[in-house]
């Protein structure tokens, strides 16, 4: 097409009292003007006239549409006029902004740079100098107000960003606080006795270990457990035990160490044909109880027997011989006889054994 032929495709997105080659010569590359048929067909419509406000900056380049051009490459303002609409990308602080308005019932005479744009965040826009301006409220900015006071602020422990009086506010989940919800239920809480806190419906809580309780797991195993003759009590996997002193043994160290007796020439072997007792007496009120921490016998043949009195003539507890470990037994009143016998064949080590007071 020539520079002298008529304007017969009139665009009125580019209306000014130009032609319509002043149009394509402003709008694209004048090389490969082939192309300017296709691109001018969509304008063969009558369309409203709209006038570009100057401060639209211009884009570098329009991908193909099959169905207008193949034109790539062309000089445009961000600003297209397509069936009636207008579509205006902004882009500002990395973000492209795509807006869209139906022109076609528009009253042409009272559209402004204004026009189509919508300031984001409650900002208005006002025309300065015949471009567009974001008025933006209080602690809002960037060319459309998107920038916001909670823009790279981030609230903890599930806090969300507020705006306040134009400055970012942490809006705290319940027991949180702080400016950045840092502050937890937990804060300055100590939880006892190894226990850890956690929040549990906004609420401090003491996780307590094995063993303890209360409300900051200050209740031990040991608490109301009162260990006697001095001992101390101490919690082994949540469970209470009591360390005695010397002389004393027991759950709760209640028991007395009475004596402790041995098969004669223990460790060392004993004698053939041995003929050995032990009367035990505790006291009024009080019981005896007799531990054997060893037992090596010659089996069937050499015995150790405990009888509950005074005497051998009564009321057997046991008759051990042999090889046993750990036995114990208890009387009941204050008295306990232990017989120790052998014959005249092998011998072994013999035995050991622990006696205690037991006061009722």
């Amino acid at each position: 097409m020539s520079n002298t032929e008529p304007n017969i495709y009139h665009n009125n997105i580019f209306v000014d009292g130009t032609t319509d080659n002043d149009v394509y010569i402003e709008c694209f590359d004048t090389e490969n003007q082939y192309d300017y048929e296709e691109v001018s067909a969509i304008a063969k419509t009558k369309q409203p006239d709209v006038k570009i406000p100057d401060n639209i900056p211009k884009i570098q380049s329009i991908k193909e549409d099959n169905s207008r051009s193949k034109k790539k490459h062309a000089h445009l303002r961000f600003m297209f006029l397509i069936s009636g609409f207008v579509i205006i990308l902004v882009a500002s602080n990395g973000v492209t902004f795509i807006i869209t308005k139906d022109i076609l019932s528009e009253d042409k005479s009272n559209m402004t740079p204004c026009t189509g744009l919508k300031c984001l965040n409650g900002g208005s826009c006002e025309v300065l100098n015949g471009t567009f301006q974001c008025l933006c409220e209080s602690g809002f900015s960037g060319s459309l107000c998107e920038v916001s006071p909670c823009t790279g602020r981030s609230c903890m422990n599930g806090g969300s960003c507020g705006v306040v009086n134009g400055t970012f506010h942490c809006l705290c989940n319940s027991g949180f606080s702080g400016r950045l919800c840092e502050v937890t239920p937990c804060f300055e809480r100590n939880c006892l006795n190894g226990g850890s806190c956690e929040v549990l419906n906004g609420m401090f809580h003491c996780s307590c270990k094995s063993g303890f309780s209360g409300h900051l797991c200050e209740v031990t195993p040991c608490t109301g457990r009162n260990c006697l003759n001095g001992g101390s009590c101490e919690v082994l996997k949540g469970v209470f035990q009591c360390l005695c002193k010397p002389g004393f043994s027991g759950d709760l160290c209640e028991d007395i160490l009475h004596q402790i007796i041995t098969s004669p020439g223990y460790p060392s072997s004993y004698k053939h044909n041995t003929h050995e007792q032990w009367n035990i007496d505790v006291g009024l009120s009080n019981t005896v109880r007799i531990t054997f921490t060893q037992i090596e016998l010659e089996s069937n043949y050499d015995f150790v027997k405990v009888y509950n009195g005074q005497s051998t003539t009564c009321c057997s507890l046991a008759n051990y011989t042999g090889t046993i470990y750990s036995k114990e037994l208890t009387s009941t009143g204050r008295y306990m006889t232990i017989l120790f016998t052998t014959d005249g064949s092998g011998t072994k080590s013999g035995f050991r054994a622990v006696i205690y007071k037991i006061t009722n």
